[in-house]
């Protein structure tokens, strides 16, 4: 086989591939900037995640805290 004739197997099987992945091989920008969105939703989503655990965890620490206090202060009156 020749150079070009490898290159057009080539080319034909990336696009089956993409098909078969259902991207369109003619958009490839449309799909780069879908998997762009895709990232930068996952990001967030895992950032909000972290920072609702934070609270979560400061509440039930701060309820904790209190109850101590509040147990400490019964005690001793």
């Amino acid at each position: 086989m020749e150079k070009h004739e490898v290159k057009e197997v080539v080319e034909e099987t990336i696009e089956e591939v993409l098909e078969k992945f259902g991207l369109n091989p003619t958009e490839i920008q449309e799909a780069q900037r879908d998997f762009i969105y895709l990232r930068t939703q996952r990001v967030l989503h895992e950032k909000v995640s972290f920072r609702i655990r934070v609270i979560i965890w400061g509440l039930v620490i701060s309820g904790v805290v209190s109850l101590i206090a509040l147990g400490f202060k019964s005690f001793f009156k």
